[in-house]
């Protein structure tokens, strides 16, 4: 018997010596909160970005919504998406930003691998520096006239990309 308790006990401590998300479990993630000026939700695998004004900036994987989200809508009234706020969001399939996004921050889509196309608002005015770097499934982008600003490498490794739309 006690041969049996040793032998479970040794097994539990190995196992919390691992993180949890290699056996598949997950902690109770965030589902809403306030990024800046705005509010997030998580509904589903859609998160939704609402409110009147900017959007916080993020460093490299410190944006609260993290997890297993397909779909972003930045819905009227956001005027700015932050730096880094979807970077490495690999599971990010599509994305709505509404017409009153003025400006994308440095890095905001960075590795977002598997987003195809993106239609940019008419109010755009400036993407920042690797904004949709490593997109690599990126095929399309529409691009308006009011879009001003370019930033360095904001397009790099989207080596699916093959058209470009003006309008």
């Amino acid at each position: 018997m006690k041969k049996i308790l040793s032998t479970i006990l040794v097994a539990l401590l190995i196992i919390s010596i691992f993180p949890t998300s290699l056996f598949g479990i997950t902690a109770n993630a965030e589902t809403s909160g306030k990024t800046g000026n705005c509010t997030w939700t998580i509904e589903g695998t859609v998160l939704t970005i609402s409110g009147t004004g900017a959007m916080s900036n993020y460093s490299l994987d410190t944006a609260p919504w993290r997890g297993q989200f397909t779909e972003v809508i930045i819905e009227n009234g956001v005027t700015n998406i932050g730096a880094n706020s979807f970077y490495y969001c690999s599971k990010m399939t599509k994305i709505t930003i509404s017409d009153t996004v003025k400006t994308i921050g440095d890095g905001a889509f960075d590795y977002c691998t598997k987003l195809e196309t993106i239609i940019l608002p008419n109010s755009l005015t400036d993407i920042g520096n690797s904004s949709f770097r490593g997109c690599s499934n990126l095929k399309s982008i529409t691009i308006h006239k009011n879009l001003t600003q370019i930033g360095d490498a904001a397009f790099y490794g989207c080596s699916s990309l093959n058209s470009v739309y003006f309008t």
